[in-house]
């Protein structure tokens, strides 16, 4: 099975194409502008990767959130463009299910039955999820949303992951009680992996996809600005 993957959900923006789970190119970028400037270029270079290797792409996968909300945006309306155009299907990843794989690829927790990952949102706010260790595939967690400080109290037998943030080390580093904390970095790759296990789990109605906030993002109402005369200072 060959999946071309995009993960857009923080300030990584990376692209993968596997085929049977093996790499046949990868690419990551991080920065402000990387998902606006560079997605679509990206995603060129895997298919031409894809024609040079004879390989025909089964299917897509995203990123879904939570995350960025500028960040998901683009990566899903980007993937649906291109999903669109080549008649795919489309998987949608929750972000930490994909950095839990890689954490279980990647590290090692004597006495550890779980782990819970942490993605920063935004001020004092994260996304939390808890995986079990004991599968291959990251079980699916309940996904929590609220402060730091809520995590507060740490259960002695849970080891915790995340991208790196300014925020949560300052929090981690105040502790008085150590956290055992990994960062990992968001990664295309992990997408197309749960992907290719979630494979029964492809939508073609692109319609009923959209990203996972996890939350309620409110934006402010425009309102027209109000004039006092009274006020006005200006020369006539």
């Amino acid at each position: 099975m060959n999946i071309l993957a995009v993960e857009t959900s923080t300030a990584v923006c990376s692209v993968a194409l596997l085929s049977e789970g093996t790499e046949v190119y990868h690419r990551s970028l991080t920065g402000q502008q990387v998902h606006i400037e560079n997605l679509a270029t990206m995603l060129r270079q895997a298919v031409v990767k894809a024609d040079l290797s004879q390989l025909h792409i089964d299917g897509l996968a995203i990123g879904i959130g939570p995350g960025s909300f500028t960040g998901l945006r683009i990566g899903l309306a980007t993937i649906k463009a291109f999903g669109l155009v080549k008649e795919l299907p489309l998987i949608p990843v929750p972000t930490l299910d994909a950095l839990a794989l890689q954490y279980i690829d990647s590290q090692s927790a004597p006495g550890k039955t779980s782990v819970l990952g942490v993605l920063f949102s935004h001020r004092n706010f994260v996304h939390t999820a808890r995986f079990d260790l004991a599968s291959d595939e990251p079980t699916r967690g309940d996904y929590t949303y609220g402060t730091l400080e809520d995590l507060t109290e740490i259960a002695v037998n849970t080891a915790w992951f995340g991208p790196a943030s300014p925020k949560v080390e300052e929090w981690r580093q105040s502790q008085t009680t150590p956290v055992d904390f990994s960062v990992i970095t968001p990664d295309a790759r992990s997408i197309a992996r749960l992907a290719e296990m979630r494979w029964s789990e492809r939508i073609w109605d692109y319609g009923t996809i959209e990203p996972f906030y996890n939350t309620i993002y409110q934006a402010k109402k425009w309102q027209r600005p109000t004039f006092d005369p009274s006020t006005d200072n200006s020369e006539r």
